[in-house]
């Protein structure tokens, strides 16, 4: 998908669904992970709005998991959502994805460095450079 394969990408997605739903209730955990992965590809295919309310259950689906390891690797998620969000040109997705970041870890550094970047693509310059500062 970032390599701009799109046709190649949404043959990709359509397996891993296909894959998933072979897999039975065990899979459903992968779901939402799955449901990120086409949020991004619409995002990146213009279908800017159903990609932006995938994005967001599927961060709501993966923040509600309980235990501390799905908690670590959903920080991660986030942090590779809001990049993805960037790189597809959705200043306001990242930037919400930056304000769930700091909802669910505001200590980490990831979070500061996300929230800077979203303050400098509003402009916001001195937001940016405390949460720059705050990152390193």
């Amino acid at each position: 998908m970032w390599a701009g394969r799109l046709s190649d990408a949404s043959r990709e997605a359509d397996a891993a669904l296909t894959a998933l739903k072979a897999g039975g209730p065990a899979a459903s955990e992968l779901a939402p992970d799955l449901r990120l992965a086409q949020g991004e590809f619409l995002l990146c295919s213009g279908d800017r709005e159903r990609g932006r309310s995938m994005i967001r259950q599927a961060i709501a689906s993966l923040r509600a998991r309980p235990d501390p390891d799905a908690w670590g690797q959903t920080l991660f998620t986030l942090e590779a959502a809001a990049r993805a969000a960037r790189q597809a040109g959705d200043a306001g997705l990242s930037a919400q994805l930056a304000d769930e970041m700091r909802a669910h870890d505001s200590n980490y550094g990831g979070t500061s460095f996300a929230l800077a970047l979203a303050a400098d693509a509003r402009g916001d310059r001195a937001a940016a450079r405390h949460a720059f500062e705050e990152a390193v």
